[in-house]
């Protein structure tokens, strides 16, 4: 058994904000731009002990001034699983951190495997900086709207993550994991497609032989609603190709 979580816990200063439900082998889900609480993972809890924790600047957790980098958000997380007495663990993502989720497994003994939805991480990212730039620019001219988003996250935590995404070749996420990767999406991801079109992912993710499953007549925020119909899919994935992590 894990330790019970508590509402949060002091890393570097900064109240890092985090919460644990559930038993077993653990699953993190970091909270960065959407507040996972909200969705029904239960799922997930009644096989796994599911950590959902926010690194500096994101959700609930302390802002800072200075110091955000994706070096940051990695250490936050594997600190609070530190505190549960968490050792290995699957990392979860979808969306901003379905690239978070296998980033976390690059030369990273501690993750057992990674489930990413909501992103093409087998294909070029070259594009998702200058998006999320000139999102950032247009979301500011809305001051209800920019309240909103910085709420959220800090923007500059959020520009420090897609800066390091920027710096990877194309499907490097996947290609250089040493654990295995399960990904899944929906037919009409609107913010896929500003990245790529749907035919070049599936094809990039053949080629690689990797796991996907796609969800149709849905698009980006809606399968993120409705996590529910992919949790059974990830978790059959899960059952038959990760072994038992010892409590």
């Amino acid at each position: 058994m894990y330790a019970r979580s508590v509402p949060t816990l002091e890393i570097d200063g900064l109240a890092i904000h985090y919460e644990s439900r559930g038993s077993g082998p653990a699953i993190l889900i970091p909270r960065c731009n959407f507040p996972w609480s909200s969705l029904d993972v239960g799922l997930l809890a009644v096989h796994y002990t599911v950590v959902i924790a926010s690194p500096r600047g994101f959700g609930e957790s302390d802002r800072t001034a200075t110091g955000y980098s994706a070096a940051t958000i990695r250490s936050d997380l594997e600190t609070v699983l530190d505190h549960l007495g968490v050792d290995k663990y699957v990392a979860f993502g979808y969306s901003m951190t379905g690239p978070i989720a296998p980033w976390l497994g690059h030369a990273n003994p501690r993750v057992r495997a990674v489930v990413s939805g909501g992103f093409p991480t087998a294909t070029s990212y070259s594009k998702v900086l200058p998006l999320i730039i000139n999102n950032q620019s247009d979301t500011r001219k809305d001051p209800a709207l920019w309240t909103a988003t910085t709420t959220e996250c800090d923007p500059d935590a959020v520009l420090a993550w897609y800066r390091e995404l920027d710096m990877f070749s194309a499907g490097a996420l996947v290609d250089h994991l040493d654990c295995p990767v399960y990904s899944y999406w929906a037919t009409d991801d609107e913010v896929i497609e500003e990245v790529v079109d749907m035919e070049t992912l599936r094809n990039a993710m053949l080629q690689r032989g990797l796991p996907f499953e796609v969800f149709p007549s849905r698009d980006h925020g809606g399968l993120l609603e409705d996590i529910n119909s992919a949790i059974p899919g990830i978790l059959r994935w899960l059952q038959s190709t990760v072994a038992p992590i010892p409590a």
